[in-house]
């Protein structure tokens, strides 16, 4: 589908897809010219022929994989296959990279994501954006926050993040660290290399807005310089799970 008339399509899949799929399970929704897929699914009624019934790519690295793994990947290309055919009507597999990057069309920019039995990818025109970033993530508990706070956190992002707020440390928490995932996922292709938590920092967090105000601390690349500052989104999504998504221009 074309989107000339600059609308989003958020998709998910119909019960047709067999007992992997769980059916009606609303996506997170998001504004502008993307094409969002998500799927909720059932890792006991995970199979290989999966991949040929819905003619998703399988990679030969996946045959070893671990049950778990072969799941994720499948319900995220899935998604990715879906995202991509809602978005302009392209139909194509999205392989691995080199850096185990998906490998999307040349004419596209996308992301995908996954966490326990949820999936999620978005794509846009590139003409429209020059990268996406998408992240799902649990809502973290006490003792994964407390072990891994002061990794993504730094200088004053404590207490920008949390005074004065009404929801949860870890709520909060999970937004920040997943909002920093989905730059990171929306820069690599333009930054080509591994940068830290530290690179980016979160400035406010607008509750009601459910946008993330944050600005880039070190020189990345010619356009993402020091004191870029810039958007993430967030939604709350089924079963307790925060989707971000970053949107470079």
């Amino acid at each position: 589908m074309q989107l000339s008339d600059h609308r989003i399509k958020n998709e998910s899949p119909e019960s047709k897809s067999g007992a992997f799929f769980t059916p009606n399970i609303s996506p997170p929704t998001f504004s502008g010219t993307i094409s969002l897929n998500h799927c909720c699914f059932s890792l006991s009624a995970y199979h290989d022929s999966l991949f040929k019934e819905h003619n998703v790519y399988f990679p030969a690295e996946l045959d070893r994989a671990f049950l778990k793994r072969k799941a994720e990947f499948f319900a995220g290309r899935y998604c990715a296959k879906h995202s991509l055919l809602a978005l302009d009507g392209t139909i194509a597999d999205v392989h691995i990279g080199p850096q185990r990057c998906p490998i999307w069309p040349a004419h596209v920019v996308g992301s995908i994501s996954h966490s326990g039995n949820q999936a999620i990818a978005v794509t846009a025109l590139k003409e429209n954006f020059r990268g996406l970033g998408i992240d799902i993530q649990y809502e973290v508990d006490a003792k994964t926050y407390t072990a891994i706070k002061n990794q993504i956190l730094f200088g004053n992002e404590h207490e920008v993040i949390f005074s004065g707020s009404e929801l949860d440390i870890r709520v909060l928490f999970t937004i920040a660290f997943s909002a920093k995932e989905s730059f990171f996922k929306a820069a690599f292709a333009e930054v080509g290399w591994y940068f830290d938590f530290s690179a980016v920092s979160i400035k406010s967090i607008d509750q009601e807005g459910k946008i993330i105000h944050m600005c880039i601390n070190e020189t990345l690349s010619k356009k993402l310089v020091v004191g870029t500052e810039f958007q993430a989104e967030f939604r709350h999504a089924h079963d307790n799970k925060i989707v971000t998504l970053v949107r470079l221009h």
